[in-house]
């Protein structure tokens, strides 16, 4: 069984597969929409959010982020209510975020998120939360003094540059490998019958997908993509493996290569549990 590095157009062979077996067993399958928000003074941001609604129903906050100089005015309250308050709008019942121990769980769980697990040592010595909250109507309840603006691409910019200094300070004593990406396939002469995606983060490897041809599972193709991803973490000094996912299939596959389940999120999508796993790489 040879492994190949994965062309382009493999890569983007591998993501329409898994997109169309998500869509085949989810109903409420839709595209992503993508939400942002910023608040501004003097024209300058000094606050942003990021954030994604999924399956039509779940609200995925992917970063926060408010300026050191401006932090205790409510702005971080006021960017996740008007973030929630919109995903309602647009007919989400839950949300979910992860953060990092340095970052701001504290702010989270007075807002009403609660920790479904967590990763230890990601990044080393920290801790890394997985969170959730239903989200109702009447529980939003945003400072109606503080203004919200849509941001511009380079507003984006400027506040994700925010965040990844303020992480750079905290974690200024650690060394972490350059980040890259493992993205690999299987062939049976030109056909393409198996992939897997990742990437490195800090000293995380994340798993984004892993994918077999229907005729070709059960054969051990799946086992030899997660082997050859592990190999690959213990040659770039990362220390863990992270997925999601909510096939059942998928989860009893990387419970026998020794991933463990740290959390389980319901109704993610809907009418499916969806699963966060992890593996610790041993040196």
């Amino acid at each position: 069984m040879e492994i190949f590095d994965a062309a382009e157009q493999d890569v983007e062979y591998i993501e329409s597969c898994i997109e169309q077996y998500n869509n085949s067993q989810v109903s409420c399958a839709t595209p992503t929409q993508h939400l942002s928000a910023c608040i501004k003074e003097n024209g300058e941001v000094v606050g942003g959010i990021l954030a994604e609604i999924r399956f039509a129903t779940v609200l995925f906050v992917d970063m926060l982020w408010v300026s050191e100089k401006h932090r205790g005015k409510g702005y971080a309250t006021a960017l996740m209510n008007h973030i929630e308050k919109l995903s309602i709008e647009k007919g989400c019942k839950l949300s979910h975020l992860a953060t990092f121990e340095f970052q701001a769980l504290g702010l989270y769980e007075k807002l009403g998120y609660t920790i479904l697990g967590f990763m230890d040592n990601v990044p080393q010595g920290y801790k890394d939360f997985c969170l959730q909250k239903t989200l109702k109507p009447c529980s939003i309840d945003g400072d109606t003094n503080i203004e919200i603006h849509a941001p511009t691409d380079e507003d984006v910019e400027f506040f994700c540059n925010g965040l990844k200094a303020y992480n750079k300070s905290v974690l200024s004593s650690m060394h972490f490998p350059k980040s890259s990406k493992f993205e690999k396939c299987i062939k049976i002469g030109e056909e393409l019958i198996g992939g897997i995606l990742a990437y490195t983060f800090w000293n995380m490897v994340v798993l984004e997908a892993l994918w077999v041809k229907e005729e070709f599972r059960n054969n051990g193709y799946a086992t030899e993509l997660l082997n050859a991803l592990e190999k690959y973490a213990k040659g770039h000094g990362s220390t863990i493996i992270y997925l999601e996912t909510f096939n059942p299939q998928m989860r009893n596959l990387c419970k026998k290569s020794g991933y463990v389940i740290y959390g389980v999120m319901e109704d993610y999508p809907e009418g499916y549990s969806r699963y966060y796993m992890c593996k610790q790489i041993l040196y």
